[in-house]
């Protein structure tokens, strides 16, 4: 790995990253952990697990083989693209990170991570995600109360559900900001046909802030407890 402080947030969020798909599904997402009040929990965007159940299973895949795993779903008890999953016990080492969209600013730098077109990159232990990177371009909320932020940067398909993670400004700690829901995408002319289209990638990438998930965890804190 290149040496350099970029590596701060990777060293304390790369090994909470892993792949996520439903077991009756063939598409697949990134999910990720935080810990809240000494719990442990799995993030996702929403439509990555469109159609789960209060109590599922999903599959993860943290090294070379999908591993099934019960979850219990929390909900948020919004319409936002994020999904908190309890699992039974830890699933991944908890290193020290605040997961909030507090302390962020415009045009600051910001890291995402996941595995676009499920590619990753394979260790011994566990698969390390791609990271990408973007600067904030925006905030707001939307009609339904939900906090969004907005990044300049370029998604693929695969990094849904993935984190951002960005430096708070006032105090240089790490934070994991939110999950990645998608990207905006503009309708981009088909040469020859002017009755079809594509969906272009317009390079802004649309982030549910994490906070929409550590709220729903406070009214029902049921995740594993976790050991340091």
């Amino acid at each position: 790995m290149v040496a350099g402080e970029v590596n701060v947030p990777t060293a304390n969020v790369l090994n909470r990253v892993m792949q996520i798909h439903l077991p009756y599904s063939n598409d697949s997402g990134t999910a990720f952990t935080i810990e809240v009040d000494k719990r442990q929990y799995l993030i996702t965007a929403r439509h990555v697990v469109s159609g789960i159940k209060a109590h599922d299973k999903v599959e993860l895949k943290v090294s070379s083989e999908w591993v099934l795993c019960p979850v219990t779903v929390i909900d948020s008890d919004t319409n936002a693209d994020i999904t908190v999953l309890a699992a039974p016990a830890q699933l991944t080492t908890a290193y020290e990170v605040n997961p909030t969209l507090v302390g962020s600013v415009l045009a600051q730098d910001a890291f995402f991570l996941g595995f676009p077109y499920g590619l990753y990159i394979p260790m011994t232990n566990f698969n390390i995600a791609f990271v990408k990177k973007g600067i904030i371009s925006g905030f707001l909320t939307d009609s339904n109360g939900i906090q969004l932020a907005f990044l300049d940067g370029h998604n693929n398909p695969g990094f849904s559900g993935g984190p951002i993670v960005f430096k708070n400004v006032g105090n240089g700690v790490w934070h994991i900001g939110g999950v990645v829901s998608g990207y905006k995408w503009t309708p981009g002319e088909v040469v020859g046909d002017p009755k079809s289209y594509v969906k272009e990638n317009t390079g802004i990438i649309v982030v549910t802030s994490i906070d929409v998930a550590v709220k729903a965890i406070k009214a029902n804190p049921i995740g594993a407890l976790v050991k340091w």
